[in-house]
């Protein structure tokens, strides 16, 4: 396995050298890896600049100048075509960095999962962040290097031409009836614009039962720089920690699909057999519903459901004070707020996140008290004097 990295950028000069010094700065197996620089119809003067300056010193580098802009969906869906060139692709848009062992991950996990049926990607970036729900993420270790979601990763991902093949098949034949009736695809994914790629990649992980690899170990950090197509503002929230450049070379360690127990579904909640065992129920009989984001229709094709919401008939109770969440189900007790096992037709109306239990779930996630009086007093003060210094400078401006 020998990965082409290909790079789409557009107008982020800055993004791309920060992305193309630490690929210099990374390791690789041997010096004949391939670099693709595309670049958008309409790109920065200086992107164009920078791109054609570069010199890998690992490879070979391809600069590619478009005369028409084709958008980010087209250009992502471009950079996975490459892969029935190449045999396999890394995917790294302008405002990541690599941890310096990236590649090799990214060799390694290709090769293992190449021939398993259940796997449509490879994820380099492992996100601390459930973004359909404003909370963090924290996923069960396994024993092994990588778990299993069915959510496709836009912060550095790698397909093989097999695994890209199948999904271009389904979605040139696809339709936006397909996406908007999918139940068990999160409605924040449905909403998400037309110029999204991973909108429809998320569709297929579910509509065919097949998942996304992702590392324990971060190989890519995304920077979510000013000037993205969907973070026009910018922001740290999907920042990742990296591992020291000085350290060894990581071992990698894999568990086949039919091996792993840690699995998660499209909405990050957990849907692997740890939980199945945990429970004593066949993962046919019962839905995840931490978050209390399913919809009820979805919570109801089951015949038990683990969630958050009020329910009028409590089979058991678990506490949320031990993390990973799942490892709450190890727990039964009688906390009066927490997880409630139950009937999925006693399952109440459906919250919103201005609940108690929302904020109840914040503090589980928190390192710091957020429900004490002095946090909650503080912050508010803190939140009216930065809205007195807005007011302010709008009457003034006016």
């Amino acid at each position: 396995m020998h990965p082409t990295i290909i790079i789409p950028a557009f107008r982020r000069p800055y993004s791309l050298l920060r992305l193309l010094q630490s690929l210099e700065a990374a390791k690789y197996p041997d010096k004949d890896v391939h670099l693709i620089i595309s670049l958008d119809g309409g790109a920065d003067v200086e992107v164009v600049n920078i791109a054609k300056s570069f010199r890998f010193s690992h490879g070979d580098v391809e600069v590619i100048v478009r005369e028409r802009n084709i958008g980010l969906r087209e250009h992502i869906l471009w950079c996975g075509d490459q892969s029935n060139k190449y045999g396999s692709v890394i995917i790294l848009e302008d405002d990541l960095i690599v941890d310096p062992y990236f590649y090799h991950y990214a060799v390694s996990s290709l090769s293992f999962y190449e021939h398993d049926e259940i796997i449509a990607g490879l994820a380099l970036y492992s996100p601390k962040f459930n973004e359909y729900v404003n909370l963090p993420f924290e996923p069960m270790y396994n024993g092994s290097s990588t778990y299993l979601m069915q959510v496709a990763c836009s912060c550095g991902q790698a397909w093989t031409a097999m695994q890209w093949s199948l999904f271009k098949s389904w979605y040139e034949t696809s339709t936006e009836k397909d996406i908007d009736s999918c139940l068990a695809l999160p409605d924040a994914v449905k909403k998400w614009p037309k110029s999204s790629w991973k909108k429809y990649f998320d569709a297929y992980l579910v509509l065919h039962s097949k998942f996304f690899v992702y590392p324990y170990q971060n190989y890519t950090s995304n920077c979510s720089d000013v000037g993205g197509k969907h973070i026009v503002q910018g922001s740290n929230l999907f920042q990742v920690p990296l591992g020291s450049e000085f350290r060894q070379a990581d071992n990698f360690h894999y568990f086949t699909t039919n091996e792993s127990m840690v699995h998660y579904d499209a909405f990050m909640e957990p849907c692997g057999q740890y939980v199945s065992n945990l429970l004593g129920l066949s993962l046919s009989d019962f839905e995840i519903d931490f978050y209390a984001s399913k919809p009820i229709d979805l919570l109801r094709s089951k015949k038990y459901c683990v969630t958050t919401r009020e329910t009028k008939i409590v089979l058991k109770k678990f506490p949320i004070r031990f993390k990973p969440i799942e490892k709450n189900l190890f727990f039964e007790c009688e906390s009066p707020n927490g997880l409630y096992a139950a009937l999925t037709n006693a399952v109440g109306i459906k919250q919103s996140r201005y609940n108690f239990n929302y904020y109840l779930m914040a503090e589980y996630y928190s390192y710091f008290n957020i429900l004490s009086n002095r946090f909650v007093y503080n912050f508010i003060i803190a939140v009216m004097k930065k809205t007195k210094k807005l007011i302010k400078k709008y009457l003034l401006f006016y």
